[in-house]
């Protein structure tokens, strides 16, 4: 995983939404398209036709903190984010807080009360994918953002989920390499074998110049070119100029011609 930086600007890659994972030199640009590479791979965890139902809840979960997390606390964060979510730029977004700490409290509280209340993972007594397309933002949410100390979302308010968080096994070990030593293994890469419909989007055919933006992110702020090779039922795949093959997933991306973003005059 490589966070948004210079580092992937030095792969050709504008896009600045976490996490990215690279296999080879495909590049999956959203955890929904990540995690599913890493099951075609491996299909060691189970998985269930709810499981995009629990990766739109996780999804969910992302927007509500966009708007309950105190921006005073986090400046960096902010700068660094703001032409990504637009909803942190608001002038307004002070008073949102209130609010969104209520919705986030009620959306954790389904997990408490309701997924968690008879067994110990989402889906069942065993992890499966709906665990993985949940428990990274909650993790994010009430560890790493510390909402843990907010009242009302502590290990006595909310213990299944606490419980819960840490059946979810972290990386045993994880080994840290240069930013440079990276994009060489990437480049230096063999690409994988893809499987795609190539049916959808409509009236953009396969070889057209194209252009993926965020649905959040502020209009021509970071886009993504590149060349459509095709797309399957839950994402589009575009090659660069180096030969890197970027994965998004549909689901809250724009992808438009690149002579249709043009005359949008936001380039």
């Amino acid at each position: 995983m490589m966070l948004p930086r210079p580092d992937l600007t030095a792969l050709g890659i504008t896009h600045r939404r976490i996490p990215l994972m690279a296999i080879g030199k495909d590049v999956y640009c959203d955890s929904a398209v990540a995690v599913d590479a890493l099951q075609a791979l491996s299909a060691t965890l189970q998985s269930s036709p709810s499981d995009k139902a629990f990766e739109a809840y996780g999804n969910t979960i992302i927007g509500i903190m966009l708007r309950a997390f105190a921006l005073d606390s986090f400046p960096g964060l902010v700068q660094d984010r703001a032409t990504i979510f637009s909803v942190v730029t608001r002038p307004d977004h002070a008073t949102l807080r209130e609010s969104a700490l209520s919705e986030l409290k009620s959306i954790f509280e389904i997990l408490e009360f309701e997924m968690l209340a008879d067994r110990k993972f989402v889906a069942g007594d065993a992890m499966t994918i709906a665990d993985i397309n949940v428990v990274f933002v909650v993790r994010w949410a009430l560890l790493d953002l510390q909402f843990e100390k907010v009242p009302g979302f502590g290990t006595a308010d909310l213990p299944r989920v606490y419980a819960w968080i840490s059946r979810i096994p972290l990386p045993e070990a994880v080994i840290k390499i240069s930013a440079e030593e990276a994009s060489a293994i990437i480049l230096e890469s063999e690409p994988g074998q893809l499987s795609l419909s190539n049916v959808d989007l409509h009236a953009i055919p396969i070889a057209t110049g194209v252009v993926v933006e965020t649905v959040d992110s502020v209009p021509g702020s970071h886009p993504q070119y590149g060349t459509l090779i095709g797309s399957a039922r839950h994402k589009v795949v575009i090659e660069i100029e180096n030969g890197l093959r970027l994965h998004f997933p549909k689901r809250g991306y724009i992808i438009r011609s690149e002579e249709s973003f043009q005359k949008c005059g936001i380039s």
